[in-house]
């Protein structure tokens, strides 16, 4: 494996924390509408901004500063593996214990899984 592949896969986590914490602090109500997420009032909307925005972006720049650093990169890797498959984890739970899933979640976890097994396989081979 190439020596800066752990970047990569660092870079690949932050910016997809990223992209989708701007897009639910910016427009909870219509990100939200894509996984039925429903932000009806001032408080709700609050609450998605906070967990769903915040929290993701908080991870994106934690793993952006972790790509950087060469010696945080298994630091990075091991919250980008546990991040993602804390994600799967309570997405295959759901589709499980609601007996009913969509494609758009079908596709969510096998990308949560994907990107968990690359930070883990890679957080292995980097010393």
């Amino acid at each position: 494996m190439h020596r800066w592949f752990p970047q990569v896969v660092l870079w690949i986590s932050a910016l997809g924390f990223g992209y989708f914490g701007v897009m639910f602090l910016v427009d909870p109500v219509g990100y939200g509408a894509k996984v039925d997420l429903v932000a009806a009032t001032p408080s709700a909307r609050t609450e998605v901004r906070a967990m769903y925005g915040g929290l993701e972006l908080a991870l994106a720049i934690f793993l952006a500063a972790c790509a950087q650093r060469p010696e945080w990169w298994r630091m990075g890797l091991l919250l980008s593996a546990l991040a993602f498959l804390g994600l799967a984890t309570g997405r295959a739970f759901g589709i499980a214990l609601e007996g009913t899933t969509t494609s758009l979640m079908r596709l969510l976890l096998v990308s949560e899984i994907a990107l968990a097994g690359l930070a883990l396989v890679t957080l292995r081979t980097t010393r």
